[in-house]
């Protein structure tokens, strides 16, 4: 290895300017953060994101963000997982409440007598 080839794998702290390897996520001199971490793939992790975006739709949503700005096959299925769940978690709960909505003034116009 040449100097140059060494200095291409640092990177200069934003903060305090210490020279970092260019792999870390933060400065060991300052603690700042010199790039983000990448979202857990985990099963543990999997299962949390899937039932957050069948349970709470919206949240789902920033899942699918939040993973798919990863560039590894992993974080782009979990992504598109989360999103699709959460569509159709969406489109579940609009279901649901068209069908209580009809069968409430199904309800009402037989008691009103209509």
């Amino acid at each position: 290895m040449n100097v140059d080839t060494i200095a291409e794998q640092n990177i200069a702290c934003p903060r305090c300017g210490a020279e970092e390897r260019a792999e870390a996520y933060f400065c060991s001199y300052c603690g700042a953060a010199l790039r983000e971490k990448p979202p857990s793939t985990t099963l543990g992790a999997q299962l949390k994101v899937y039932l957050i975006a069948l349970l709470v739709p919206p949240f789902g949503l920033w899942y699918g963000w939040k993973y798919g700005k990863w560039d590894d096959q992993k974080s782009r299925w979990i992504a598109l997982t989360a999103s699709l769940l959460t569509l159709l978690s969406l489109w579940a709960t609009w279901w649901v409440i068209q069908s209580l909505m009809s069968s409430l003034t199904t309800t009402l116009n037989a008691m009103v007598g209509i």
